[in-house]
């Protein structure tokens, strides 16, 4: 009977995997769990007064606003704390090739303080000629004597006597013993890197090996916000304004309407309501249509239909794409990385 329970093998089953959490999780999301086109990317509502960035994700105006604002301040204190950390950098560079400066003349004045004045030449003289006297080494009867060089000097006493073979034998065997002796030795092969690590590992206690305090260095700071979807540096002068036209062309959602009603959003030329298709923005008018109905109407004679302002081809956005439940609409599964033994 214990064959038929759960957990009866010495492995896990996919399904017994899955139900205890074990390993990456994944699970697939509906459309409710996606971003509704025309929605704020940080507030998840209805874009009020709707702004486009140049990577096509849609922002509330104040959303936006307010988020460029915290980061501008948050870079002005980071460069701040950046220069700050700079000037004391080089401040104390300067000090340290000061010190490196004064020891070498404290080396130099230690060194070269006995170094006196030159003697007058008559004293220079006298003590050259009061240094002549040398002692010359002489072999008298088969013994080293020192003499001096001059007849007035008696003779010096024996520097040694002429060493005996035994002798010189005896010592060149006690080195050669004591060679072989180091030779016998095992070879340690790690360096003092090596044992310092070696004992930091096993005696960690020690005070030479506590942690020291390390600096927290600032990154240098960059020269504006990024956006908060694709990364990109971005400026309040890159934000477009945009207007949705809401079902029922009596109503538009924009920079001067403050909102995009309770309506659906529509393509303003075909007048089809938006979902996931693929939609783009020109930016000189404002105005959203679906790209397969500027391919048509607009980018041939690069006029806007609705307005009949002519355009560029920079001017024309691609929007950001809201996806279904349908894994053809977008990105529809999210995973869930867990450690794995």
């Amino acid at each position: 009977r214990h064959s038929k329970n759960a957990g009866d093998r010495h492995h896990f089953t996919y399904r017994e995997r899955e139900g205890c959490g074990y390993g990456t999780q994944k699970v697939r999301v509906g459309v409710d769990s996606q971003l509704p086109f025309g929605n704020c990317a940080m507030c998840l509502r209805l874009a009020k007064e709707p702004m486009a960035t140049p990577s096509g994700h849609i922002y509330c105006r104040e959303c936006i606003l307010e988020y460029l604002l915290v980061k501008t301040k948050d870079l002005k204190r980071q460069r701040a704390a950046y220069e700050a950390q700079q000037q004391a950098q080089a401040e104390r560079a300067v000090a340290a090739d000061a010190e490196k400066q004064q020891r070498s003349v404290d080396k130099f004045v230690k060194t070269q303080g006995a170094v006196g004045p030159l003697p007058p030449p008559a004293a220079a003289a006298s003590a050259s000629t009061s240094s002549s006297t040398a002692l010359v080494v002489a072999e008298t009867g088969g013994a080293l004597v020192a003499v001096a060089s001059d007849d007035s000097a008696a003779p010096a006493a024996a520097l040694g006597k002429r060493a005996h073979p035994e002798d010189a034998e005896r010592r060149l065997e006690s080195e050669k013993k004591r060679v072989m002796a180091k030779m016998a030795l095992p070879v340690d092969m790690t360096t003092r890197e090596q044992h310092k690590e070696i004992l930091k590992r096993t005696s960690f206690w020690l005070p030479t090996h506590a942690p020291e305090h390390v600096e927290e260095r600032v990154a240098p700071p960059e020269a504006r916000p990024r956006s908060p979807m694709s990364g990109d540096p971005l400026r309040a002068k890159n934000l477009i304004p945009v207007r949705f036209t809401v079902d029922g062309g009596k109503e538009e959602a924009g920079a001067d309407s403050g909102g995009a009603g309770k309506g659906r959003i529509i393509c303003a030329v075909t007048r089809r309501e938006i979902h996931h298709q693929p939609t783009v923005l020109l930016a000189r008018s404002g105005q959203v249509m679906l790209k397969s109905a500027a391919e048509e109407f607009a980018l041939p004679t690069m006029m806007c239909p609705v307005t009949g302002g002519k355009f560029k081809t920079a001017d024309v956005i691609e929007l950001a794409r809201s996806a279904s439940g349908f894994a053809a609409s977008g990105e529809v599964e999210a995973q869930k990385y867990e450690p794995v033994m």
